[in-house]
C-alpha cells in the first residue's frame, strides 16, 4: 500500500493489532484503512468500504507435526484439535462442531503445535510457510491441498470517502501495469520453502 498511497501523495502509518482488533479499530474510525481482507467485511462492519480491486488471492492451508494426517480437508481434520487466529473470517465457512482453539497472532499457532497443544494450525499458506522459514520451527509440514481460497481487498473507513475513487483508480492502474502481480511474485519468491521441514 505504500506505493499506492505514495502515488496519491499520502504517507502511511501502520498500526499493528491482532486480526479481530484490527477490524474493530477500522470500524470505529480509529484507523482509516485496513491493509487487506477477504470479501464481505462490509456486510458485518458497516463503516467499511471495499476497494473493488483484488490485491491478491490467499489460500488457506493446514500445518501439522503429525505423520498420520496428510490431506488438508475439513473431513480429515474433524476429529483433531485445530488452531486459528481469532478474527479470521475465512473460518466462518468451516463446518460446525470442530474443536477449535483461538489465538491472537499467527506465530502462536506454531508455538501451540510445537507444544502439542493443538494438532493442526489453520492459516494462510504463504503466512505459514514464511513463519516456519523465519521462525526456526522444525518438524512441521504443510498438508496437501487447501481448505479454501479467497480474494483479498483493501478497505477504507467511510469517513475517508474522498480516498475511495482515488484508491480505486490507483490500484486499477497498478493491476493493469502489472505492479500488483510483480509484488505478489516477489513475496512468493521470498517465502519459497519445501512443504515438509524436518
Amino acid at each position: 500500500m505504500n506505493h499506492a498511497y505514495g502515488e496519491l501523495g499520502y504517507d502511511v502509518q501502520y498500526i499493528e493489532a491482532p486480526s479481530a482488533r484490527s477490524l474493530e479499530l477500522l470500524d470505529s474510525g480509529l484507523a482509516d484503512a485496513e491493509l487487506g481482507r477477504i470479501d464481505g467485511q462490509q456486510l458485518e462492519y458497516h463503516n467499511l468500504v471495499k476497494i473493488p480491486v483484488s490485491l491478491t488471492m490467499i489460500r488457506i492451508g493446514a500445518f501439522t507435526h503429525r505423520h498420520d494426517v496428510t490431506e488438508a480437508s475439513w473431513e480429515s481434520l474433524k476429529n483433531l484439535r485445530l488452531g486459528v487466529v481469532r478474527g479470521s473470517k475465512f473460518y466462518n465457512s468451516a463446518p460446525s462442531g470442530l474443536t477449535t482453539y483461538f489465538v491472537d497472532r499467527a506465530p502462536q499457532l506454531l508455538d501451540l503445535l510445537m507444544a502439542n497443544r493443538i494438532d493442526v494450525a489453520i492459516m494462510e499458506q504463504a503466512v505459514g510457510r514464511y513463519l516456519i522459514k523465519t521462525g526456526g520451527y522444525t518438524g512441521i509440514k504443510q498438508l496437501q491441498g487447501e481448505l479454501g481460497h479467497f480474494d483479498v481487498y483493501h478497505y477504507i473507513h467511510k469517513q475517508r470517502k474522498e480516498l475511495i475513487p482515488e484508491m480505486t483508480d490507483e490500484l486499477t492502474k497498478m493491476e493493469q501495469e502489472g505492479i500488483l502481480k510483480r509484488m505478489r511474485e516477489e513475496f512468493d519468491q521470498r517465502i519459497q520453502e519445501p512443504s515438509s521441514l524436518n
